[in-house]
């Protein structure tokens, strides 16, 4: 119980902002495409750009990054083929929201009281695999409620994320450095990631005129999130185990942390970028967020995540 009130008084900040993100909504307009679109074409970049650079990269930690996102891939493509079948119009919505989760904006600063210090560079990376899925599949899974599929895949090809990506592990390999004047901009970019990603949440749920408690929809979305996922990772690291792939069993608590955080604020930012089912995608973030006041928690002690 003490481990409940010491998250939640951690987490209390955060939830401020996003009650200040529908405030500021509600008083001056909806302003969650414009940070969205700094969100995916700036913080996000940076920030993968910066921590490829500074990472010092062994094999097996690359397990963490694959593993993730290899989980992100076969959760939301079995997703939409199931949707597709059943003839839903939710499905593009339902295929990104089931492989990505809200693992910068609450995953950073939750890991920050469950795991000591020496995690953080390696969660960053573990990051790159959701990352580059909500930047890639995810969003094509999006779009392509808007475009066709050849408009989809030009769209993705815009984003930013992959060449920062590319561009970092370049860097890496040639020993480049930050100079020092810079040094602080990894931190200053993850505060104004969280900040920033809270905000969106708060501002998409102001859009709406009243929530859309699609009831069916919630329960698919949350199922997946808080059910599917958690039981999917524990059977992939214990196969992973029998294999000379195995995930670093010291870093297997990020990947499980992964796994019960609650949707990605993404989901209902791309939403609100491509206009497809914004309302829908607002409530069940917003929703999916305020649960996890109970459920991360409560699989955080179930998993026994917390350091110390």
């Amino acid at each position: 119980m003490s481990l409940f009130f010491v998250m939640l008084s951690k987490l209390f900040p955060l939830y401020a902002t996003m009650g200040a993100g529908y405030g500021l909504a509600r008083a001056f307009g909806n302003m969650s495409k414009s940070l969205a679109q700094i969100q995916i074409y700036f913080i996000v970049p940076v920030i993968v750009l910066v921590n490829m650079m500074k990472l010092d990269f062994t094999p097996d930690l690359f397990m963490l990054p694959c593993t993730y996102g290899f989980l992100c891939v076969v959760i939301s493509s079995t997703t939409n083929f199931l949707a597709r079948k059943v003839g839903t119009d939710y499905a593009p919505l339902l295929a990104q929201g089931s492989g990505s989760a809200n693992i910068g904006y609450l995953g950073i600063p939750i890991a920050a009281i469950l795991f000591p210090d020496n995690f953080m560079p390696v969660y960053i990376l573990a990051m790159v695999g959701g990352q580059i899925y909500e930047s890639t599949l995810g969003y094509y899974w999006v779009a392509r409620g808007r475009y066709t599929a050849r408009d989809a895949v030009k769209s993705l090809l815009r984003l930013p994320l992959v060449y920062a990506l590319i561009c970092g592990l370049v860097l890496n390999k040639l020993g480049a450095v930050l100079p020092k004047v810079w040094e602080n901009t990894p931190r200053d970019f993850l505060g104004a990631y969280v900040v920033l990603g809270a905000l969106i949440i708060g501002l998409g749920l102001a859009q709406n005129k009243k929530l859309v408690l699609n009831v069916k929809l919630l329960s698919v979305f949350y199922g997946i999130k808080f059910i599917l996922w958690p039981v999917s990772t524990l059977t992939v690291l214990a196969g992973l185990r029998l294999t000379p792939f195995a995930v670093p069993s010291q870093y297997e608590p990020i990947l499980l942390l992964f796994s019960f955080l609650p949707m990605a604020a993404n989901t209902a930012a791309l939403a609100a970028l491509l206009d497809v089912h914004p309302d829908e995608a607002a409530t069940a973030v917003a929703g999916s967020t305020l649960l996890s006041l109970v459920i991360v928690p409560a699989y955080v002690l179930l998993f026994g995540l917390a350091h110390g």
